[in-house]
């Protein structure tokens, strides 16, 4: 009786700061707190949750003068909570543990996430009236739900993403009152952008560790993995290696990083991923507005250097992917900013 009253109370209270806090995105994060509240309440540790902030956009490319590339892939953002367990259906289906304690498991675990984002597509010219053979405006608003299972070798995740494009996925808002506050020409063209479509993509990744360091220091491993994306907006197949080095003194475990088991105080990372795309509405349009073509084989390599403090960890990773389309002189980089907070 106590306990569902203690529930109910953490309930109300998350209720009354959800109502001043201005962004709905944090007011879902909180929110998604209520179960790790509900189990303290009942008496159970409370697990280790963490939230994850990613912000992508070309003008974080380190670059000499001139103007950043603005097209592409030009901005992403995604805000992300992340807990170690998962309903017990579906940890009896997948045959693993309810909830991960650690990296280091002896049996498979769960971990669940959920999380919001918008992504942002452009074409190389900034013209009113679309340049045949380029991309399209497009924009992207979903929400996404993914579940992990974790080894202390391997990492299987399945997410999936449900939204909206079209004017509701606010790409040219976000885009020209990003360019207001540099004091950057207007995104002109967004008339033309991909129209309003209900969309949902499923994706799935497998990952295994290859070599790893097992001491007590900060986890140093490479890894590989392959995985696969389908639904209404891509249809891609991708094989990738990454590699990550820490370095300093080795923190406790978060579930941000699955497989890093114990991150350094600072670390530098490196990957490339090979891709076969099959279908991409953001590069070849929808419906009556028209893409560009489609080049199938798709490169990106990414490098990161990172540091922690206390429960915080930030990163900047710069990230190179080759041509998408035919009419494309060359590949596009980009660059993200990502914050974690891994809570106790």
């Amino acid at each position: 009786m106590v306990a569902r009253w203690e529930a109910a109370r953490v309930r109300q209270q998350l209720s009354a700061a959800v109502r001043h806090v201005p962004s709905r995105v944090l007011a879902i994060a909180l929110l998604a707190f209520v179960p790790v509240a509900r189990a303290f309440a009942q008496g159970a540790a409370p697990p280790a949750a963490s939230i994850r902030i990613e912000v992508d956009n070309d003008v974080f490319v380190l670059r000499g003068s001139g103007p950043p590339p603005d097209y592409d892939y030009t901005h992403g953002t995604r805000i992300a909570i992340t807990w170690p367990g998962a309903p017990g259906r579906l940890a009896r289906a997948a045959g693993a543990d309810q909830r991960c304690a650690s990296a280091v498991t002896e049996r498979p675990c769960l971990l669940s996430s959920l999380a919001l984002g918008q992504e942002i597509y452009t074409p190389r010219h900034n013209a009113p009236t679309p340049i045949a053979g380029d991309r399209p405006h497009a924009a992207w608003l979903y929400g996404a739900a993914a579940l992990e299972r974790l080894t202390a070798a391997t990492l299987q995740t399945l997410r999936l993403r449900a939204g909206v494009t079209g004017p509701p996925a606010l790409g040219g808002a976000a885009q020209n009152e990003m360019h207001r506050l540099l004091h950057n020409k207007p995104a002109v063209g967004w008339q033309a952008q991909i129209p309003t479509r209900l969309a949902i993509n499923a994706q799935y990744d497998a990952t295994r560790l290859v070599a790893r360091r097992v001491s007590p220091g900060p986890s140093r491993f490479l890894s590989g993995s392959v995985g696969a994306t389908g639904g209404t907006l891509r249809l891609a197949m991708r094989a990738a290696a990454a590699a990550y080095y820490g370095f300093g003194d080795a923190g406790t475990w978060g579930t941000a990083s699955p497989l890093v088991a114990r991150p350094g105080r600072f670390h530098v990372a490196a990957g490339y991923e090979q891709s076969l795309v099959v279908h991409d509405s953001f590069i070849e349009g929808v419906g009556a507005t028209k893409g560009a073509s489609l080049i199938p084989w798709v490169g990106e390599a990414y490098g990161a250097v990172g540091v922690r403090i206390g429960r915080m960890e930030a990163e900047y990773r710069y990230v190179s992917r080759s041509r998408e389309y035919r009419a494309a002189p060359d590949g596009h980089p980009y660059a993200a900013i990502v914050v974690s907070l891994v809570g106790r």
